[in-house]
């Protein structure tokens, strides 16, 4: 006499495949996020008034692209500034990455985007960074056409408004900085723009542009919800932890007769860690005072 023995397997405890299948999912989310934050770029727009501004100004600044080979592309970011058709370009500095693992494609991604503005007939105005400082690219924007503005100073008229643009090196400093002894003082008369790459408030401050513009921070990178960003120079939790400190991350900044904007930048360096801070390129209207007065009405 025989007997039919069946070998069934059991089937995998539903309970079991219900969690890999939730953990799936916030997988998937995960990636969402961390793609959205790290690798798609917005448009930060700003609108400030002046009263030695004739006539509407549309500048876009960019900074920090840090030119890695799986960033945000190029032709991304010429589209989008093309859409907002500005009269000036302002580039911040670390556009491309020192030691990056891509080598010299770094460097012509970076020469590659700014060329190409040139071309498109966007004038260009540089100021370098800790990672673009190195005089044979420097050497190479300006065979481009691109100004790089290494304690210089130039004047760029758009219709009726002449722009007094000064840029600087500081990446090197001491306690001792002092604009004014590398250029005479921004006069009342004449629309001013200052190019920096570090944000350095107090001393953009006293030396009193209309506009100072600067990148570096890449926006404190990680920001939360309310909270604002994760870490900044030693504090955690920076604007719940020591609210009285003053915090220079990202956006808008007053100061007496003049405005300091900082961009959180295009690009992830030295890995792409970006939360609630998109890449950005900021795009800035600059209308006379009298604009500001009549939109009130």
């Amino acid at each position: 006499m025989t007997e039919n023995i069946s070998n069934t397997t059991n089937p995998a405890p539903k309970k079991k495949k219900g969690k890999l299948r939730k953990l799936l999912y916030f997988l998937i989310f995960v990636i969402i996020i961390w793609v959205y934050n790290n690798f798609t770029l917005k448009i930060s727009r700003q609108t400030l008034y002046y009263d030695n501004v004739k006539n509407e100004i549309k500048i876009v600044a960019l900074s920090d692209l840090h030119a890695e080979k799986y960033g945000i592309s190029n032709k991304t970011i010429i589209t989008a500034i093309k859409k907002e058709n500005p009269d000036i370009v302002f580039a911040l500095g670390d556009m491309y990455s020192n030691y990056s693992v891509i080598g010299e494609e770094n460097i012509e991604i970076s020469v590659e985007l700014m060329s190409t503005l040139i071309s498109d007939g966007y004038p260009v105005y540089f100021v370098p960074g800790e990672h673009d400082n190195d005089k044979s690219y420097l050497q190479t924007l300006s065979e481009n056409n691109i100004k790089v503005m290494d304690y210089k100073t130039d004047v760029i008229r758009v219709d009726d408004t002449n722009i007094q643009i000064y840029g600087i090196n500081n990446v090197y400093f001491t306690n001792t900085f002092n604009l004014n002894n590398e250029f005479d003082s921004p006069s009342d008369d004449v629309f001013s723009i200052l190019l920096a790459h570090i944000p350095m408030y107090d001393y953009y401050e006293h030396f009193g542009a209309d506009l100072t513009l600067c990148g570096d921070t890449h926006g404190e990178v990680v920001r939360l919800p309310l909270i604002g960003p994760l870490y900044v120079n030693g504090w955690i939790f920076p604007k719940i932890t020591s609210p009285d400190n003053p915090l220079y991350d990202k956006g808008l900044f007053p100061y007496e007769n003049g405005n300091m904007y900082i961009t959180s930048g295009i690009g992830n360096y030295p890995f792409p860690a970006r939360f609630c801070n998109r890449p950005e390129i900021v795009s800035i209207t600059i209308l006379p005072e009298t604009k500001k007065e009549s939109s009130a009405n």
